[in-house]
């Protein structure tokens, strides 16, 4: 639209009141009474238009809201939007909130003391300090003159030792549980100790973060939302501005897309927002092509 010329045409109907006549009547000697009826009515016409052309324009406040803006969908989004599970919520594409890595380290034990004779006892029974996941074929027991080692022919379960020397002695050791037994021929020697030797396996289990985007992991968004614009911010503080879509994907289903800068890149998140269940899905976009995926849920 031409501004100066709507400036003017709205002013026409001064321009055929230049000379006044008696009574504020227009003095125009070249006009006749039908003439001048129909000035009458053309002169309205400037104002009527521009009152009908700024009543169609749309105004913005200075906040970026429109007003105005008939589009505005039936939902209010507004929320804190997280992870169902609790990990992060830009997370790698088609992952879970966190990725558990376990790492398996081989121990060796020497010298540790089972029982001590009395002199009088042939039966001893115990555990081992290190029962989970004993190594086959690892364990011996010394006693004395006695060597009771584990043959290595089984991975689980009770096991039957090897005895050395073979006086009738025996004795098993469990895998499972590291529970052993020894019943020897005759009573072992008073302050004669029962010492064990083996190997078992330990686990250790770091958690590290799915996260998605780059910098520090995102774990939750601040959603605002006015009318049909919204703002999201993180808990890193980055900020991002846009809207939601006027008509619905589905149902209860509306598009959102907003942009910001978040950790050092230019970001785009787009996807849609659910209604019904006050969900948020949506892509995670830096600049460079780098992408994640939100997966939020409104607390």
């Amino acid at each position: 639209m031409n501004i100066k010329f709507l400036k003017y045409f709205c002013l026409l109907p001064s321009a055929f009141r230049r000379r006044q006549g008696y009574g504020g009547q227009v003095c125009l000697p070249w006009l006749s009474s039908s003439r001048l009826s129909f000035l009458k009515y053309f002169c309205l016409l400037p104002s009527a238009f521009c009152l009908l052309l700024l009543s169609g324009c749309e105004w913005t406040t200075g906040g970026g809201m429109t007003v105005g803006d008939e589009n505005v969908t039936a939902y209010d989004f507004s929320g804190t939007y997280k992870a169902s599970d609790g990990g992060v919520l830009v997370r790698k594409p088609g992952t879970s909130g966190t990725t558990t890595n376990t790492t398996y380290t081989t121990n060796s034990v020497g010298g540790e003391v089972l029982a001590t004779g009395d002199g009088s006892s042939t039966a001893f029974a115990g555990a081992l300090a290190h029962p989970t996941t004993l190594l086959k074929g690892t364990l011996t027991i010394v006693v004395g003159g006695y060597r009771c080692s584990d043959p290595g022919t089984a991975s689980a379960g009770t096991v039957a030792l090897t005895i050395s020397p073979s006086d009738g002695t025996t004795g098993t050791i469990n895998l499972n549980t590291g529970a052993w037994v020894l019943n020897f021929a005759s009573p072992i020697a008073s302050g004669t100790q029962l010492i064990a030797a083996y190997q078992y396996v330990s686990s250790s289990s770091v958690v590290t973060s799915n996260q998605g985007n780059h910098g520090n992991p995102i774990y939750s968004f601040v959603l605002y939302q006015q009318g049909n614009n919204v703002q999201i911010i993180d808990d890193c503080a980055s900020k991002y501005e846009g809207n939601i879509g006027s008509s619905s994907v589905s149902n209860s289903m509306v598009q959102l897309y907003v942009t910001g800068y978040s950790q050092g890149y230019n970001v785009t998140i787009a996807g849609t927002l659910n209604a019904a269940s006050y969900t948020m899905t949506a892509t995670f976009i830096e600049d460079g092509g780098y992408d994640a995926d939100i997966s939020g849920l409104r607390q």
